[in-house]
């Protein structure tokens, strides 16, 4: 297995089956699987997620008892991860599943244990932007469009995250850091999904 794409799911089915129509496009020459972790969705939109499963050979379910949020569902998603190289994306559709391979020949070519995402341009609503601009401004600002290694990942299970972010627990096991820039592509959900206190969540989980 060449690479394993992880994606958080959260009241995003109307949008998926894009997404997943994407990435076979961008990694239909080589080995790989995506993880669509359930975080815990309504029933109607767990149906869809079964569904795409079935529509789609290389989708698998992993379904959670409990809302966790995007960086605990991304490491229940690692444990099921098979890949030589792990991808963690988004579900809405902003990030370009194009860029993976790239992203993964960056990776390789520079000797690096985990890669991300830096975007030129982003859009989003304007409390993403604050948090964003804060986190920025604390060198504390992180992409959810990442690549690191099997090797990193084993480290990265065997150690779990506890209730901290994802991204605390990779900095401390990833000897080597790189960044690849692209550009942002919009939402395809027409509303977001979070709410003020959702960010301020976030914030106090970074800091």
């Amino acid at each position: 297995m060449e690479i394993s794409v992880i994606i958080p799911c959260y009241k995003s089915s109307s949008v998926l089956k894009t997404v997943l129509a994407e990435l076979k496009l961008s990694l239909d020459e080589i080995s790989y699987e995506i993880i669509l972790v359930d975080d815990d969705n309504s029933l109607d939109e767990k149906m869809i997620l079964y569904d795409l499963e079935k529509e789609f050979e290389y989708v698998k379910i992993l379904k959670l008892d409990q809302n966790y949020g995007q960086h605990q569902a991304t490491y229940h998603g690692c444990t099921m991860a098979k890949g030589k190289f792990i991808v963690t994306m988004d579900d809405d559709g902003q990030h370009n599943p194009e860029m993976i391979r790239k992203m993964q020949d960056y990776l390789i070519t520079s000797e690096k244990d985990l890669v991300y995402a830096r975007f030129i341009k982003i859009q989003e609503d304007i409390w993403r932007k604050v948090v964003r601009k804060l986190l920025r401004n604390s060198n504390k600002s992180k992409s959810s469009f990442r690549i690191w290694t099997q090797v990193i990942n084993e480290k990265l299970i065997d150690s779990g995250i506890s209730n901290k972010l994802i991204d605390k627990k990779l900095a401390k096991l990833s000897p080597s850091i790189g960044y690849f820039d692209m550009l942002h592509r919009k939402s395809l959900l027409k509303k977001s999904r979070y709410k003020i206190k959702d960010y301020l969540k976030y914030l106090k989980q970074t800091f």
